[in-house]
């Protein structure tokens, strides 16, 4: 008489542990977005700066060109050529990082130009303008098969004297951080798409658009502090 009731519950114990297995067998990949935030003053003047960003979850309606699993980094740009930088129309980065080319060839032997110090500068379209970030570390990175924690991060703080000696102490620049994703693989991880400059990019126009919240202070947005 007791057969029956053992068989049914060996088959609903084998059916439970099935589903189990199968729910985490179709457990989503754990995608994860970076975003800009506000370039965050933390002296007096406009050349001490902190960056800031945040990594939320991504979601499996992305396209798959848009999807990540968090590597990558983000770097501050300058608005440099609304106080002398080229000013230029642009389509591509590479456009912005071959007039700045220029512009450290013409200025080798200006006495205000520190060398040195803007080795490495490159340029990023944005909305279709030149910005420039004036040097090589001005930037924050994680490398696949590692990948940034979810919330808000900060990065430097970076002084920038030889931003101000160029283009001047009282020079008002506007700052935006730029964000790169690299691309989620089907193997699990992400390429290192960053390093080329084809990564995921989130709009860094937007990034001026962005407001102060409680785990930022003293952030400069276009037009004034």
């Amino acid at each position: 008489m007791l057969m029956p009731r053992f068989v049914s519950l060996a088959f609903l114990l084998v059916l439970s542990l099935s589903l189990s297995v199968a729910a985490q067998t179709g457990t989503p990949p754990n995608y994860k977005v970076v975003k800009p935030g506000p370039v965050i003053r933390v002296a007096a003047d406009n050349f001490h700066l902190t960056g800031s960003f945040s990594v939320s979850r991504g979601t499996e309606v992305q396209p798959i060109e848009e999807k990540s699993f968090g590597s990558g980094g983000a770097c501050i740009y300058g608005d440099l050529a609304a106080v002398g930088a080229p000013e230029l129309s642009c389509t591509t980065n590479t456009q912005c990082t071959q007039a700045w080319t220029e512009f450290h060839a013409g200025n080798l032997s200006n006495p205000n130009y520190d060398a040195a110090a803007f080795n490495g500068t490159s340029g990023q379209c944005i909305a279709n303008r030149c910005w420039y970030r004036p040097g090589p570390l001005l930037c924050t990175r994680v490398v696949p098969p590692n990948s940034w924690s979810l919330g808000h991060h900060k990065f430097g703080p970076f002084s920038l004297g030889h931003v101000a000696r160029l283009f001047g102490e009282d020079a008002q620049i506007d700052w935006q951080v730029v964000t790169c994703s690299n691309h989620a693989q089907a193997k699990g991880q992400d390429d290192t798409a960053c390093a080329i400059g084809q990564g995921v990019y989130t709009p860094p126009a937007e990034a001026s658009k962005l407001k102060a919240t409680n785990w930022e202070s003293v952030v400069r947005h276009p037009g004034g502090v």
